[in-house]
């Protein structure tokens, strides 16, 4: 995959320390200086990526607005860790960060960080930026907006995320921190961008051919007595029961090609369903755990059966030169993903149950275990948002994205308010059906 990532001159270092990281992922710079250079940055160059990334939401709106996107466009989104990271910075420079002034313009991210930090909203005082119309003076006028409330009251604490409004306030000596994205947000955006770009080609590719070839069967891991070609069979046609399982589970007839050799033929939405956007492959992880023997496993991808079918052959002779034991992805000669081995099998506290609620509601199941266990220790079955999100050691956001897929899905029932204090937003109370 060849990736266009679009950082300004001040960050070029955050990139450099990713660049390698990622082998799958070809990653060229495109350096500016303002965000206004952009679009000429860019302009004529699309054609050379799969994707572009860019550093912020604000970069990609502006751009989008001047140049018309014909490769898929992406940006970097801001964690509430990077944000109190900076926050943190201004406490120990000796700044005021009960009184807040900042451009970011997202209120509910600065709301959840403090509700984070456990100071209360009706202690602080929080400026936000007017919202300006992206253009050429909004630099400028961002800035004065700055000055202007230093002027009025100068025990505060400015937060921006523009590298042009934070260079003149800090040379001025105001109390400010740039919100930049962290290593993590970028790695994270990386395996999103990586992730979409596999679901574009996939989609391109409407057939596909899985062949699932047993691998030379060893002797030596039976023991001493069962050393004969009579034991060999029987484990032949166990691995074949598996196989036979396996074709129920994707939906496909199984082709014999040879003894040792099958092959099956599916459609892109039953394998990314099975495999849960192609990144759950333990369902080849059976056979490895219920015989002796290993499989080497190749999907193809292609526009037509044929071309689905040469592309599985490619990844199959590729993970038996491998040493078997592994699965590749093939879309095309220029795609071939892996190996990738099987995914190791469940947790051994996971449940079936807790496999089925993971796949109705796209939350791990291990997770689902933890909370399972956390409802049982705790002795009780009311609980809010923080508390979970406390124990699973997630912000309460992410807690509250996971409780409302729960909620959707039956699994979970708000049966009450709590309010922690007198003014702000209510905490639900939650009771679990796990």
């Amino acid at each position: 995959m060849k990736l266009g990532f679009i950082v300004p001159q001040t960050h070029v270092r955050l990139l450099t320390k990713l660049v390698g990281q990622f082998s799958q992922i070809e990653i060229t710079p495109i350096i500016y200086d303002a965000i206004f250079d952009i679009p000429f940055c860019i302009e004529g160059r699309q054609q050379e990526f799969d994707q572009l990334l860019f550093l912020g939401e604000t970069a990609k709106l502006y751009t989008q607005a001047k140049v018309t996107p014909s490769i898929p466009w992406e940006f970097v989104e801001h964690s509430h860790a990077g944000c109190l990271n900076y926050l943190f910075q201004l406490t120990l420079q000796g700044h005021n960060i009960y009184h807040l002034v900042t451009d970011i313009q997202d209120h509910q991210l600065v709301f959840d960080i403090y509700e984070e930090l456990d100071i209360p909203l009706d202690q602080t005082h929080i400026v936000f930026a007017p919202v300006y119309d992206f253009n050429e003076a909004y630099i400028e006028g961002t800035l004065q907006f700055f000055k202007n409330q230093y002027r009025f009251n100068k025990d505060i604490a400015c937060l921006t995320k523009f590298a042009k409004v934070y260079e003149p306030l800090k040379k001025l000596g105001y109390p400010v921190a740039c919100v930049v994205p962290t290593l993590l947000d970028i790695y994270n955006s990386l395996q999103k961008v990586y992730t979409t770009y596999l679901f574009t080609v996939s989609r391109e590719s409407q057939f596909v051919i899985i062949y699932v070839g047993i691998d030379d069967f060893k002797n030596d891991r039976l023991p001493y007595t069962e050393r004969n070609e009579y034991q060999g069979m029987l484990e032949n046609v166990n691995v074949i029961k598996h196989i036979y399982d396996l074709s129920v589970e994707i939906e496909s007839p199984v082709f014999h090609v040879t003894e040792q050799l099958f092959m099956f033929f599916t459609s892109r939405d039953i394998i990314e369903r099975r495999t849960r956007g192609l990144e759950d492959f333990s369902m080849f992880e059976t056979i490895r755990e219920n015989t002796a023997s290993t499989i080497s496993v190749s999907i193809g991808f292609g526009k037509t059966a044929i071309e689905a079918q040469y592309h599985a052959r490619i990844g199959l002779n590729r993970a038996r030169h491998g040493g078997g034991n592994r699965i590749y992805l093939v879309y095309d000669l220029h795609h071939i993903y892996t190996p990738i081995d099987p995914q190791p099998a469940p947790h051994p506290n996971i449940s079936n149950e807790f496999l089925e609620i993971s796949q109705r509601t796209g939350i791990g199941a291990l997770t689902i275990s933890h909370l399972h266990s956390f409802i049982l220790q705790a002795g009780k079955n009311e609980f809010t948002t923080a508390e979970i999100a406390d124990f699973l050691k997630i912000t309460p956001r992410s807690a509250a994205r996971m409780i409302n897929k729960l909620l959707e899905k039956g699994y979970c029932f708000e049966v009450g308010k709590k309010y922690q204090r007198k003014t702000g937003r209510p905490s639900r109370i939650l009771q679990f059906k796990l």
